[in-house]
């Protein structure tokens, strides 16, 4: 059995028909009972906004660096927004 765990920015609920159907699958996190695991949602969260400091600085490196003013990719889904907002977790039982 495998199990995929996957966390991110909170988003709004995608509309029922969006396409492509994969799309359907972003949305608000659903997250662990607080009673079973009364740290994990803070800590993701305090992790996750490290990440998007992060990424948010890398981008303006990545600017700066191809000699364009650091704001250039400013609300841009770029590269490390896509890689650096998302954690997986993937638990397999054999």
């Amino acid at each position: 059995m495998t199990i995929q765990v996957e966390f991110g920015v909170e988003d709004k609920p995608p509309a029922a028909d969006v396409q492509p159907a994969h799309l359907r699958l972003q949305g608000p996190n659903q997250w662990p009972d607080a009673e079973v695991l009364p740290r994990f949602r803070p800590g993701m969260e305090a992790f996750l906004s490290d990440m998007e400091k992060l990424s948010q600085r890398l981008s303006e490196l990545l600017a700066l660096s191809l000699q364009l003013p650091k704001d250039s990719f400013a609300g841009v889904d770029c590269l490390f927004s896509l890689i650096m907002w998302r954690k997986d977790g993937y638990l397999y039982n054999y």
